[in-house]
């Protein structure tokens, strides 16, 4: 069905199933609850909107996606929405829609989403949702997904984009300025765009500032069950913000069994604030007036603190992350950054490793751009390092690694383990977390472990940790053949190096030793 060049002032539109393609109409005035509603569908169905208006109703498109046949897919584009009291465009419960085609929204105009009474969280630009409750664990059927939002302009609206347990989705080139003064009872928070609970998704494009007492342009939330953070969004990419005087704020974590792949990357800010850890992170390019982060962040640090804590690898890279202070010294650190690995260059803010369990991410390294810095004057035991790796001593000198590997003491032996077994434990009264440490990312061989009872050459994934009093690294992959007491563990690939004493002051002289 086709409709075009229409007024609809006062009566509402429902979609009563099919394909419907509206183009060129203006709705106004409508006391319904929706102007364009789409629910219960008795067909699959689709759905195309181009050029219209929506102004002076309640919601402008409203989906209720739970009950009836799905939207396989749609097209909400170049229309605007002004002078509203419920959300501009909700798409709701529609985990399972679209999954033919993809939901497009695009060049949308969003102006004054005031709700003036108290229905609770009404007064959203563009609000998307899948199905609760929320869970770590969520099947993908659960989420929403296959979905674009691009080029949107939103002004005098409390929440500009809205997503909840959603998936596979991208959000790119939109303007957004969140207004704290509209939508003062519907319990909304305020933020440009909102995030929460979801996972495997994009936001490329972002500018816009606050308005009013709030201060969130991106907000990358828990979801929550009843008061309980349950589900932190995890396997994201945030780039290209700019706001002057508006805060990126992100809250996420992971745990052994899941992982979170996120990164945070050309971000312009007044603030960016951030809580939790992930298995690999990256923060590249930031420039903002504070960096307020912290890794392994407890309750009362921050949403969703302590809820979850992994201890298994963690890699993280923090490159040009810059406090621009006008003059003043920058003071900020990214506090409790628990990780196995650490890249980090061209930051003047603090970015050290840490652990709050000693051995339990191996030995500890100071990193700037593959130049470490040792605690002490020996070369750390069981960190894999790659070839030209500088290592700088604590007394003077240096370590230069002439050939990538690591360094194990000889005679490193474990207890016997059987077929499958994913973990190895000390044999003997070494102390593998300070002493003989084993670091994550490190590959070890294992005699008699492969198939057959060949060499295993395995990666360690989690570092030494006591169990019963020995102790213990996990590996991947597990093993193939059982192996007997006494096995003797060692690198996968041996490090080579030169030691340079303190007194070589210049390269020549240092190529000229080390060629010895």
């Amino acid at each position: 069905m086709f409709i075009h060049d229409a007024v609809f002032d006062g009566p509402a539109m429902v979609h009563g199933g099919g394909d419907i393609i509206l183009r060129s109409l203006e709705f106004k005035h409508q006391v319904s609850t929706a102007a364009l509603l789409v629910m219960n569908l008795p067909v699959v169905s689709s759905l195309g909107v181009t050029d219209c208006t929506f102004s002076s109703c309640h919601f402008g498109i409203l989906q209720q996606g739970n009950e009836g046949e799905k939207l396989q897919w749609g097209r909400i584009t170049r229309s605007s929405f002004t002078d509203l009291n419920g959300d501009a465009i909700e798409l709701n419960v529609v985990n399972g829609h679209y999954q033919n085609g993809g939901m497009l929204i695009e060049n949308i105009q969003i102006n004054n989403i005031n709700h003036k009474n108290a229905q609770p969280n009404w007064g959203i630009g563009i609000g998307i949702a899948g199905k609760g409750p929320y869970s770590l664990d969520q099947k993908d059927s659960d989420f929403a997904s296959d979905i674009i939002v691009r080029n949107v302009y939103a002004t005098k609206t409390r929440q500009c984009i809205h997503f909840e347990v959603s998936r596979n989705f991208i959000v790119e080139n939109v303007e957004v300025y969140p207004d704290s003064n509209v939508s003062l009872n519907a319990g909304l928070t305020f933020s440009g765009l909102a995030f929460y609970g979801c996972r495997d998704f994009q936001v490329k494009g972002v500018k816009g500032e606050p308005v009013g007492n709030g201060k969130r342009i991106v907000y990358v939330a828990w979801g929550t069950n009843n008061g309980i953070y349950t589900a932190p969004c995890r396997n994201f990419v945030l780039s290209d913000i700019t706001t002057q005087d508006g805060t990126v704020e992100v809250a996420t974590s992971s745990t052994n069994d899941v992982s979170n792949e996120f990164s945070l990357t050309n971000i312009t800010a007044n603030i960016v604030r951030h809580r939790g850890s992930g298995s690999k992170m990256t923060f590249s390019w930031i420039r903002c007036q504070k960096f307020d982060a912290i890794g392994n962040y407890k309750f009362g640090e921050g949403e969703g603190g302590g809820v979850y804590n992994r201890q298994a690898y963690i890699e993280a890279t923090i490159n040009a992350v810059q406090e621009m202070k006008g003059g003043q010294q920058p003071n900020s650190a990214f506090s409790r950054l628990e990780c196995d690995r650490l890249y980090t260059s061209d930051c003047n803010i603090d970015v050290v490793q840490s652990t709050s369990v000693t051995g339990a991410r191996g030995y500890i390294l100071g990193n700037i751009d593959h130049s470490y810095f040792l605690s002490g004057d020996a070369f750390p035991q069981g960190f894999e390092f790659s070839e030209n790796d500088v290592l700088y001593k604590k007394s003077g000198g240096m370590f230069v690694v002439t050939q990538a590997g690591a360094l194990m003491s000889g005679g490193d032996t474990v207890k016997a383990a059987e077929i499958g077994q994913d973990y190895l434990i000390c044999a003997g009264s070494r102390n593998w977390a300070s002493t003989n440490t084993k670091s994550a990312k490190t590959r070890i061989m294992i005699p008699g472990g492969g198939r057959g009872g060949e060499t295993l050459i395995a990666t360690i994934t989690r570092a030494p940790y006591p169990v019963s009093g020995a102790y213990r690294i996990y590996i991947t992959p597990a093993l193939f053949a059982p192996i007997s007491e006494g096995t003797i563990i060692s690198p996968a690939s041996p490090v080579k190096y030169v030691d340079v004493s303190a007194d070589v002051l210049d390269l020549n002289t240092y190529q000229e030793n080390a060629s010895l």
